[in-house]
């Protein structure tokens, strides 16, 4: 049935090509209910969401299921890959005490984009925001150690790749309102920056940090490359396995970030959107926090154009596939 346009039925993925290609299927849609872990038994028409017992915590629930899955591959010798989506940290503002605890709210500092722009009951209720969402963060810490724990336990730690990321940031009062603090989905570097780490012990050493630039379409090639697997000539982005191996890749002059009707470009320094509702233009270098927007400074004109540019460049190239054998 893979082309039954039903495809979802409360939030589970029917078996076939909405799975892409995954030959196991844990996920409960974007459930994001911690404290409650759910599964689906797809022996039921249609399947039916059951809770998982002896669980209280979802992204424990998803450690165990992955570590079983490489135990019962990676015994067997056959090469394996699997995707570890935890939901924290995000709504719903849920994390068990014995984490938030590490994080007194009323001692929490907030940036200089952020105090002393809300009332003190705004503010108390931000750093009680940022006390969960540290500890949501503290969780994943938490998980990832299991993770690598137990690959080595099983004795697949050393030539098990690890991609760790995440799909947006959060404003957590920056860029925010009363009575929406926390936000994604901007050209903020609060929401488009994301963590990037890659590790693989078996063939890289480790590093402190890699200042190339990176997108998230660069990390399917870079996957596939580390594996010694071809990158299909219509996938987009850059293979920056180079940069893990070797020290040195592909050095792109920005990212491209586009959403909503909206286009913007992050060059490493300077963070461009000249689109509705935002025409933003930010100096990260001297400006961290985006305190001063440089849209229409004239000082600023060379830039903008500069930006301008690259963005529009960028996004011819976004919008089509590479052709066969050329450089994009």
């Amino acid at each position: 049935d893979g082309f039954t346009p039903k495809v979802s039925v409360g939030g589970h993925v029917r078996p076939g090509w909405r799975r892409r290609g995954y030959q196991e299927w844990h996920g409960y849609q974007k459930s994001h209910e911690y404290f409650n872990v759910w599964r689906f038994d797809e022996s039921k028409d249609p399947p039916t969401k059951v809770r998982v017992k002896g669980h209280d915590w979802e992204p424990a629930w998803q450690t165990d299921v992955m570590l079983e899955f490489a135990q019962r591959h990676g015994g067997a010798g056959r090469p394996w890959m699997f995707y570890l989506g935890f939901g924290p940290p995000h709504l719903p503002e849920q994390c068990h005490d014995a984490l938030t605890s590490h994080y007194p709210a009323a001692d929490l500092p907030l940036p200089p984009d952020v105090e002393g722009r809300f009332t003190p009951e705004v503010e108390a209720k931000l750093r009680r925001t940022i006390q969960t969402y540290y500890g949501q963060v503290e969780a994943l810490d938490v998980e990832v150690g299991r993770v690598i724990a137990g690959l080595k336990a099983l004795g697949q730690d050393a030539n098990t790749i690890i991609v760790y990321t995440s799909d947006h940031g959060d404003h957590l009062g920056s860029h925010s309102s009363p009575k929406k603090l926390r936000g994604k989905s901007t050209p903020y570097a609060t929401a488009f920056r994301v963590p990037l780490i890659i590790r693989w012990p078996k063939a890289m050493a480790p590093r402190d940090a890699c200042e190339a630039l990176v997108s998230t379409v660069d990390i399917p090639p870079t996957m596939l490359e580390l594996a010694g697997l071809p990158v299909p000539w219509k996938m987009q982005g850059d293979s920056m396995a180079g940069w893990c191996t070797e020290g040195k890749g592909p050095e792109n002059p920005g990212v491209f970030i586009a959403l909503a009707g909206w286009q913007a470009v992050w060059d490493g320094r300077y963070i461009y959107c000249p689109h509705a509702p935002y025409h933003v233009l930010y100096d990260h270098e001297n400006d961290p926090y985006e305190m001063k927007n440089l849209i229409d400074a004239a000082e600023a004109q060379g830039e903008k154009k500069r930006l301008d540019a690259l963005l529009k460049k960028l996004g011819r190239r976004a919008k089509r596939f590479p052709e066969r054998g050329a450089k994009a």
